[in-house]
């Protein structure tokens, strides 16, 4: 049976410029309860040996992998051969030729920090790759480190990663924490969810490269499509549907408060007069209050509401009175579901709320896709 296991795809140790060893790493990864980690350290997998053998002591999958830095961005490339493509090699512009040669051989292929403060501050951070295969690739760390997720490069690597999936390709949303050292026992933290029928490296990799991941902070989420559990990457046909997000207590030990749900694509579809119009990203959105929980939980209004903006001139669609004549507003009871007017594209999710004493968002979902 499927299940969401909870992981860190980014980690690093003393074999590279981390300051944990192997065992220790795999040690905190337990005490964290992560169900597996990837150990990808900077151009080079010498550490996994010694971390596999950890990994059984704990009762913690470890994944090979490593990390090609270079002067032009990072790729975190899971594969049982470090070799299966050599990173000394890489450069701007053969990046697409490179990554073919490692996807011809199954490996999982994931874009890191790709908006990262780079060059001169942290040369070869931010991605600087001219891809034109996103096809080749497998992932794209929408949220990266420490970084709270709505910090600016995260938000950026939203709206890169909205991009490539506005283009038809079909990459998971993944969370890179770029572990280097055991830092404190935060109480709040982030890591991505892979759907696995089982515990092991090559499930988890195959449940990447179906898109069935998202991230989350301190919650676990289940979709629901028309009364029935739908993975994410899945394809369903276009037309109305009902979404349920099911959502529950996940691993951070800190009070975590989920508000709302948003849904987010190019497949909602709205009426005649909406469709000409767009919000600033060029996607359409809706957001839904939600919950059990939550029946207190009001917006800044007071309100409970789920608002749609679409079409192409939204900026400027605004009433005579001052009021947005393109947005749509409903009110929702607290376990109320989403009903979607879809048309082919792409939906994802988020879960916005309180964590830490902020209101973050604090779940980012892979989408699920609508086909004819």
């Amino acid at each position: 049976m499927k299940k969401y296991f909870p992981v860190e795809l980014h980690c690093h140790t003393n074999h590279s410029d981390g300051s944990m060893s192997p065992g220790f790493l795999v040690e905190s990864a337990k005490k964290r309860g992560y169900a597996a980690i990837a150990v990808t350290d900077h151009n080079t997998a010498s550490a996994f040996e010694s971390a596999a053998a950890a990994g059984e002591k704990y009762g913690v999958c470890v994944i090979k992998g490593i990390e090609w830095t270079t002067f032009f961005g990072h790729i975190v490339c899971l594969h049982d051969d470090a070799n299966v493509a050599d990173w000394r090699e890489l450069n701007m512009d053969n990046i697409d030729a490179h990554a073919e040669k490692a996807r011809g051989k199954n490996a999982v292929l994931t874009l890191a920090h790709p908006m990262r403060v780079g060059a001169p501050a942290a040369n070869g951070c931010r991605m600087e790759f001219r891809i034109k295969r996103f096809d080749l690739f497998s992932a794209v760390e929408v949220w990266s480190q420490n970084d709270p997720p709505d910090s600016r490069a995260n938000v950026l690597s939203e709206k890169m990663y909205d991009g490539i999936l506005s283009g038809g390709f079909r990459l998971a949303a993944v969370y890179g924490f770029d572990w280097h050292s055991p830092g404190a026992d935060l109480p709040y933290f982030i890591n991505t969810y892979i759907g696995a029928e089982n515990l092991n490296a090559e499930d988890l990799k195959e449940g990447i490269r179906r898109g069935d991941t998202y991230i989350a902070m301190g919650l676990q989420v289940e979709l629901l499509a028309d009364g029935e559990k739908l993975p994410f990457g899945a394809e369903i046909g276009e037309g109305e549907h009902t979404f349920e997000l099911k959502i529950s207590k996940g691993l951070c030990q800190g009070e975590v408060l989920p508000l709302e749900i948003v849904l987010k694509g190019t497949a909602i579809e709205c009426g005649e007069k909406a469709r000409e119009a767009e919000s600033e990203d060029g996607l359409k959105r809706a957001v839904v209050k939600c919950g059990e929980k939550m029946q207190r939980a009001e917006s800044e209004d007071g309100l409970k509401r789920t608002v749609v903006e679409c079409g192409e001139k939204a900026r400027e669609a605004e009433s005579e009175d001052g009021g947005n004549s393109q947005v749509k507003s409903v009110r929702f009871g607290a376990e109320e579901k989403m009903r979607v007017q879809t048309r082919k594209g792409f939906l994802r999710f988020e879960v916005h709320g309180i964590a830490d004493g902020k209101r973050l968002p604090l779940v980012f979902t892979s989408p699920v896709w609508v086909v004819y």
